[in-house]
């Protein structure tokens, strides 16, 4: 029969929390793997934007309020694909700062 009093050599000992130097290599192996999917699938998501801006260009036949639209569309995802750019490289920067702990950088 088993007792109801657990067994403490049986209990986990809580882990201790990461460094800051750990803390950067887990989310350098998340952002390593999860970056290129997001990336491929913004770039597709920013084609098909472009792609749909200038259908919508040539569709507006002159009409000046439609190809000002369109010329917006375009310029917007232009914009997204800069902002993206600039969120990556400032997030690979953090990443790497916490991989090799900010004080060694510091020094």
């Amino acid at each position: 029969m088993s007792s109801l009093i657990p067994d403490p050599t049986a209990i986990a000992t809580p882990q201790a929390l990461p460094t800051a130097a750990g803390l950067g290599e887990i989310l350098n192996n998340t952002y390593s793997t999860l970056l290129p999917v997001l990336l491929i699938f913004l770039g597709i998501v920013a084609v098909v934007g472009v792609m749909w801006a200038g259908f919508q260009y040539l569709v507006a036949q002159g009409d000046p309020k439609a190809a000002e639209a369109a010329k917006a569309r375009i310029l917007n995802v232009v914009y997204g694909v800069l902002v993206l750019a600039l969120g990556t490289t400032v997030i690979g920067l953090l990443i790497g700062l916490l991989r090799w702990g900010i004080g060694q950088v510091a020094n």
